[in-house]
């Protein structure tokens, strides 16, 4: 059994350990904590999960966007139920009666289900904020069915001289 001194940890005997002088044990039996501590340290740095900055452009959760995300998550599946979009906003099933209002205007979206190219060419646009009350530019939820593909939709954000050029304004 290896001779103990105050505040050392016994290693197990590896090859060759017993014929090591005892100052060069020592300094074995010391790198091969060190080793243990910084193993020790990587495994705890590992299991560390940092948390996320917000972001500081318009991925910024806001709640029309929130509120958008849910409305055309409801058109999809109107439309996948049904075969087209609602004539109206009012004939999705309701989840709430603040939903088709815009939380910082206070006015209602705008819906129209053959709405105009979205900006970027990335779509149609089908509902949008009635104004430009977000930092310049306004939330839309663009539908689009890329190469036949499932309809897909997305809520983005517009400046409001990409959006009046969209919808064919001055």
């Amino acid at each position: 059994m290896p001779r103990l001194f105050r505040g050392h940890v016994a290693i197990p005997p590896l090859a060759g350990f017993r014929s090591m002088s005892p100052p060069t044990r020592c300094l074995f039996q010391r790198a091969v904590r060190a080793w243990v501590a910084v193993a020790l340290l990587a495994l705890a740095a590992g299991c560390y999960v940092p948390v996320e900055k917000a972001p500081k452009n318009r991925e910024v959760v806001d709640p029309c966007a929130e509120r958008l995300h849910d409305l055309a998550g409801r058109l999809l599946m109107y439309r996948f139920a049904e075969g087209h979009l609602p004539a109206s906003l009012a004939d999705l099933p309701k989840s709430g009666a603040e939903e088709l209002v815009c939380p910082v205007s206070g006015k209602g979206y705008v819906y129209r289900r053959n709405g105009p190219a979205a900006p970027g060419g990335e779509g149609q646009m089908v509902v949008w904020d009635a104004t430009a009350c977000h930092n310049g530019g306004r939330w839309l939820v663009t539908l689009a069915q890329p190469g036949g593909e499932a309809v897909t939709a997305k809520v983005v954000w517009a400046p409001e001289a990409a959006f009046v050029k969209a919808v064919g304004g001055k």
